[in-house]
C-alpha cells in the first residue's frame, strides 16, 4: 500500500511539473509550420564568389572554415552559432528555428571555437600580426524568416590593404628578389596600432576600436618572389593588412621597410595618410637611381614609392 502511495505521489508530482513546464513554454513552439534556417553563398561586395586566395585575404574558403553568426532577435536556442564549409555546402553548428518574425543575422570571420565557443559578447579581438583577413556582414536581405529562410551572406573586409607595386628598370644589384615587406611605427612610435575590437553589429558597420598598448608592425615574408620584368597585371601585387589609421600626424611617424636581395630599404609615410578599413591602397615601388627618398642600408640603389590608386576592397 506504501508502495502504491508513493507512486501515486510521484505521478501526481511529474504530471504537476509537467503542467508548469507546458505552461511556461512560448506560444509558437517549434511545429510543423517552421523552417530551418541555412547558408547558401557567402559572397563579396563585389557580387563574387569567394574564388581564389591572393596573399592572406580571402578569396576562396577551405573544409572547416568557419563563421560565426549572431542573431540578437532569436529566443529558441543560442543567439551565438555559426557555420561551416564542407566542401559542399554551409553546415549550420546547430538548428535555429524560424517563424514569421522577422530574424536579423550579423556575420563574422573567422569563428574560432577556442576564443568564440563561450560567446556572449557582441564583438571581436582583431589584430594584423597574423594577417588574418577578418570580416564582417550580413545577409544580402538584412534578415531571414519562414518566408526567406536562406541567407546569402555579403561580408565585408575588416582591415586596410596596403599594396605594392613593383617595377625593376634597371637595377642590377641582384636578382630582385623581394624578401620582406614591413609596415611599421617609427622607434618608439604608437600611431599604428596592431589590436583592437571590432563591433560586427549593423549599426557598427564593423568599426574597430582600437587597443592601447599594441604597436607592432604587420610583416609578410613573400615566397620566392621576384620583381616581375615587365609588370603584367594585379596578381604580381604584395599584400599587407593593417588596422585601419587614422591621419599621420608628422612624416615617417609610419615607415616600409622593404628587404630586396638582403639590403633593407625604408620609406617615412607622408603626413596625412589615412588607411580606412575595406579600402585598399596601392604604392608604386619604383627601382630608381641614387639620390631618391628611399634609400637602401647596404647602398645597392634606390627605391622610388608614391601612391597610384585607392579603391574599395
Amino acid at each position: 500500500m506504501r508502495y502504491l502511495l508513493i507512486n501515486v505521489i510521484a505521478i501526481l508530482t511529474m504530471s504537476g511539473l509537467l503542467s508548469c513546464i507546458d505552461n511556461d513554454l512560448p506560444e509558437n513552439t517549434p511545429s510543423p509550420e517552421a523552417v530551418l534556417m541555412d547558408i547558401r553563398t557567402v559572397m563579396v561586395p563585389e557580387n563574387a564568389s569567394l574564388e581564389e586566395k591572393v596573399g592572406g585575404t580571402i578569396r576562396e574558403f577551405h573544409v572547416g572554415d568557419s563563421i560565426g553568426l549572431y542573431l540578437p532577435d532569436y529566443f529558441w536556442g543560442n543567439q551565438f552559432v555559426y557555420t561551416y564549409w564542407d566542401q559542399y555546402a554551409w553546415i549550420m553548428s546547430e538548428a535555429v528555428w524560424l517563424f514569421s518574425e522577422p530574424q536579423r543575422v550579423f556575420a563574422f570571420y573567422p569563428y574560432r571555437y577556442n576564443e568564440h565557443g563561450n560567446f556572449f559578447l557582441y564583438d571581436v579581438v582583431v589584430e594584423h600580426t597574423s594577417q588574418t583577413d577578418y570580416m564582417y556582414g550580413w545577409p544580402y536581405e538584412p534578415y531571414v524568416n519562414i518566408d526567406q529562410p536562406h541567407a546569402f551572406l555579403l561580408m565585408h573586409h575588416a582591415l586596410s590593404l596596403i599594396q605594392f607595386r613593383f617595377v625593376k628598370n634597371d637595377y642590377a644589384a641582384g636578382m630582385g628578389h623581394i624578401q620582406r615587406i614591413t609596415i611599421r611605427n617609427k622607434e618608439g612610435g604608437k600611431h599604428l596600432h596592431s589590436k583592437g575590437i571590432m563591433h560586427f553589429e549593423f549599426e557598427m558597420e564593423g568599426a574597430i576600436e582600437t587597443l592601447d598598448g599594441y604597436y607592432e608592425e604587420a610583416t609578410v615574408y613573400p615566397v620566392d618572389l621576384v620583381i616581375p620584368n615587365p609588370y603584367e597585371d594585379d596578381n604580381e601585387l604584395l599584400s599587407v593588412m593593417v588596422l585601419p589609421m587614422d591621419p599621420i600626424i608628422n612624416d615617417g611617424d609610419v615607415v616600409f621597410e622593404i628587404q630586396i636581395d638582403g639590403a633593407v630599404y625604408t620609406w617615412p609615410v607622408p603626413a596625412g595618410v589615412i588607411w580606412e578599413k575595406g579600402k585598399k591602397y596601392t604604392y608604386l615601388a619604383e627601382m630608381v637611381a641614387a639620390g631618391s627618398n628611399l634609400k637602401s642600408a647596404l647602398n645597392q640603389g634606390n627605391i622610388n614609392i608614391k601612391i597610384i590608386q585607392t579603391a574599395e576592397w
